[in-house]
């Protein structure tokens, strides 16, 4: 007789879930590998999807399957049981247990697992859990916030986040957000990965779909011209300064200052088009006066790209954004 081991393998039933299987409990959630005995009164307490399906008198009211559940016809140990027909178990299981365990996710801590992360925000968007939705929104938006001056404060790809390093977060996250359609992270999210080049735009946006990807590139095609513009003028510019600057010379350094090594910047990476960037590394034999007025006018540029971001992406801009999330905040 053969055995196929590779078939018993791959078979494996769900079972209990070591901490969420409460002995009272009184629905069953299961999923691909997890079994979770639950409260009807705590999940209808934090999820307005399942408040509304426990609360149907009659539960063809709710297209469960729409969201992908299923009620299934048979009982477990006694009990209805619900099935997640989409979801990764381990997904579902870091949602319940940030519902049910009050330790589980903390806002401060930024080394939760990027899966983690995207799995909260994801399944808190898809089954109404508002409160985690909103907790992970804004620890998200922490990283990438709206605002240039906090963007720049922490504009590092390598540095640590979610268990990674920051450059690698970015398009999972933005994934996530545009499919949750939760838009005061989208700018930023969007921006991020507008900085990458096209092989690797295309490589790791696949889950977003077309509609993502159109939008992506075409702000990214967008967010380039008007850095190359701002750039490109920066010669001409400087000349025009020269009458404004308060230099001790008596012909001012802008007179005959020059750029060097422009056509290094000619690149997506925002934070090298910063004013103290361009002056320290491209801008020759000035004082510090005239540095410093260079410096400001290269940031009025730059800010002006920043505030024009929101549009390039089909989104609202910085100061309804900002509204919202203040909105968010107290509530």
């Amino acid at each position: 007789m053969v055995i196929d081991l590779q078939e018993e393998e791959i078979f494996r039933p769900p079972q209990p879930h070591e901490s969420l299987w409460f002995p009272d409990g009184n629905v069953i959630l299961a999923t691909d590998n997890h079994l979770f005995k639950l409260y009807r009164s705590f999940l209808s307490l934090h999820s307005t999807v399942f408040n509304d399906l426990f609360r149907s008198a009659n539960n063809n009211d709710i297209n469960v399957e729409r969201i992908g559940l299923k009620i299934l016809p048979e009982l477990y140990d006694g009990l209805p049981m619900i099935r997640f027909m989409e979801d990764d178990g381990e997904d579902v299981a870091h949602l319940l247990r940030a519902a049910f365990e009050n330790n589980y996710y903390n806002s401060g801590n930024d080394d939760m697992p990027l899966r983690a992360i995207v799995a909260l925000l994801r399944l808190g968007s898809k089954f109404g859990f508002e409160r985690i939705k909103k907790d992970i929104t804004l620890h998200v938006s922490r990283h990438y916030p709206l605002t240039l001056l906090e963007y720049d404060a922490v504009d590092n790809d390598g540095l640590p986040l979610f268990g990674r390093h920051r450059r690698d977060c970015h398009f999972p996250l933005l994934a996530v957000a545009y499919k949750a359609e939760i838009d005061i992270l989208l700018p930023s999210l969007f921006f991020a990965c507008s900085e990458y080049g096209v092989e690797t735009i295309f490589r790791r946006t696949r889950s977003m779909g077309n509609d993502g990807l159109r939008i992506l590139m075409k702000g990214r095609d967008a967010l380039q011209r008007s850095t190359s513009k701002l750039v490109s003028d920066l010669p001409e510019q400087l000349r025009d300064e020269a009458s404004n600057s308060k230099c001790r010379k008596k012909t001012s350094c802008l007179a005959n200052a020059c750029f060097s090594n422009l056509p290094d910047l000619i690149q997506p990476h925002f934070v090298n088009v910063k004013g103290s960037c361009v002056v320290a590394d491209h801008l020759n034999s000035v004082c510090a006066a005239c540095s410093s007025l260079v410096e400001e006018m290269i940031d009025v540029r730059r800010e002006e790209i920043w505030n024009s971001i929101p549009s390039h992406f089909n989104l609202p801009m910085w100061d309804i954004l900002q509204a919202k999330q203040r909105e968010m905040v107290g509530t």
